[in-house]
Parts: C-alpha cells; sequence; structure tokens
C-alpha cells in the first residue's frame, strides 16, 4: 500500500462525509532541519582534533567520554524540538496533523489545524522548502515539493476567473 494511500486511510474519521484525500505532503515543524549537519561537521572537528593533534591540549575535547556526552546532547535537543507534521490536502479543506517522532507517516490525535481549500500552500523556498503555514514554519522535503506545487497549481485552475475574450463569461 502506498503511503498516500495508507495515510488516507487513517484520515477518514476526521473527514467529512463525501470528502477525498488528493495530497499527503509530510513536513517538519520546529527545529531546521538544516540542523542535521551539525553531527557530522562535530564528527569531523573530532576526527581532525585526534589526527592532527593527538598531544595537544585539545585532546580532553576529543576523548570518547566528552564526544558520547555531546552528541547525546544534541540527540536530546533535536528530538525534544522536532515536531513530524502531515499535511493532507482533500477536496474541501487542508488538515495540518502531529505525527509520532518515530512513526512519522501515521497521524496521532485529532487535526491540530483545519483550513479552506482556497489557502495556498507555500510556496516552498530552499533546499528544503521551508513554507508558512498559519504562523507554523514548515519545512518540505524536496520529495513532496512537486506535491504542494501540484495542490496550488489545481487551486489556481479551480478559482481562477475566465480570462478576458474567453467563451465563458
Amino acid at each position: 500500500m502506498a503511503l498516500r494511500d495508507r495515510i488516507a486511510f487513517q484520515m477518514r474519521p476526521y473527514l467529512a462525509p463525501g470528502e477525498r484525500v488528493e495530497y499527503v505532503v509530510l513536513a517538519q515543524a520546529g527545529l531546521s532541519p538544516y540542523f542535521n549537519l551539525v553531527p557530522p561537521t562535530g564528527f569531523l572537528a573530532w576526527n581532525l582534533t585526534i589526527n592532527l593533534l593527538p598531544w595537544s591540549e585539545y585532546y580532553f575535547f576529543a576523548s570518547g567520554a566528552v564526544m558520547a556526552a555531546l552528541v547525546l546532547a544534541v540527540f536530546t535537543i533535536y528530538l525534544a524540538r522536532m515536531k513530524n507534521r502531515i499535511l493532507v490536502v482533500t477536496d474541501q479543506s487542508i488538515l495540518l496533523m502531529g505525527a509520532g517522532l518515530i512513526a512519522w507517516a501515521a497521524p496521532n490525535g485529532p487535526p491540530l489545524l483545519r483550513l479552506p481549500r482556497q489557502t495556498v500552500l507555500g510556496p516552498p523556498r530552499g533546499l528544503y522548502g521551508a513554507m508558512l503555514l498559519s504562523g507554523e514554519k514548515l519545512w518540505v522535503s524536496p520529495l513532496f515539493r512537486k506535491r504542494v506545487t501540484a495542490a496550488n497549481a489545481e487551486l489556481a485552475v479551480v478559482t481562477s476567473p475566465p480570462w478576458p475574450g474567453s467563451a465563458i463569461s
């Protein structure tokens, strides 16, 4: 079963009768995904300290216990600040759901936010597609950026007025 179908199946209790899921976007709120670059940078600095300065005064910071404490501290900060979100676009509304830290594709609880379908999403900017939705900054992975763009394009087609000179009046 595809990810979209699995999330749509789990969303059924929160949808209105006849409402169908069109797009599912996994996003992250809270801490920036660029924070993921901190552990590799720290690991590189640790290796450089051990290999280039083995007998220097910086050797204390390269010891295993200190590095383990730093890694644990960064990991704790990351988990405490990261919030996974599921953005579900239906034919009638847009729902923002919370998701677990481990089961990031499973909604936990009722929708955090329900917006009308006329709400424009994004546009996502940058590598991780930062966008603001009702005051919360969401980071959209490049894998889901096309879905946000498609949802906005579909909205533009549905809500755009006929242009001058068209047959529809």
